[in-house]
């Protein structure tokens, strides 16, 4: 999917700096055109900007770009952007194995899982890299919940894939059912680290 305008927007500042940064006062367009294209290339694998996708492709050229300058703030930023989105990801799937398993304290049911695969129950001695392994793990056990509760997939309306808008509920007869509320426009992505973070210890 095609960069937006904001987005290219963002690249081009941050991309500005680095080449203010690296290369000689003065220099030609033909050198920043080429600077630009290996920092392109070296990041990506795609050979121009155009090519350059939304999502983890942009991600990956802008913490390359941020890591020629001295923005100490954009190195943070994109040096931790996989990092909160699976803090995100894994902070809805928590709240959706509680839903299913009617536990109203979900990530205190979910330590427990962590604890039967043998993970450390204390949230800040995961490592960063391992997160999406973490992930992978409780959509499994959610996806197990859904078995239990007589789930049977997306022909009956019962999908058991991951959907970050989807709330489970059961009712009065205590039969599962599920809604995809209308996303809304996210929290900063650092509030979004700190406040789960602050929730899962």
């Amino acid at each position: 999917m095609k960069l937006k305008q904001s987005e290219l927007g963002k690249f081009w500042r941050l991309f500005g700096e680095a080449a203010r940064e690296n290369l000689p006062v003065g220099c030609d367009k033909a050198t920043k055109d080429a600077f630009r294209r290996k920092l392109i290339k070296d990041s990506t694998g795609k050979e121009s900007l155009t090519q350059v996708n939304r999502g983890l492709e942009y991600e990956k050229l802008m913490e390359a770009t941020a890591d020629m300058t001295e923005n100490w703030e954009a190195k943070l930023y994109w040096g931790t952007a996989q990092e909160r989105k699976f803090l995100h990801l894994i902070g809805v799937c928590v709240v959706q194995i509680g839903q299913l398993a009617k536990e109203p304290h979900a990530w205190h049911y979910v330590k427990g899982t962590l604890h039967q695969a043998h993970w450390p129950e204390d949230w800040q001695d995961i490592s960063h890299d391992m997160l999406h392994t973490v992930f992978k793990m409780l959509d499994t056990h959610r996806r197990r919940l859904l078995h239990r509760a007589g789930w049977q997939g997306s022909k009956w309306d019962q999908p058991f894939g991951f959907h970050p808008n989807r709330t489970y509920f059961y009712n009065h007869q205590d039969r599962l059912l599920y809604r995809d509320d209308i996303p809304v426009k996210p929290a900063k992505p650092d509030h979004i680290s700190c406040s789960l973070l602050g929730d899962m210890k």
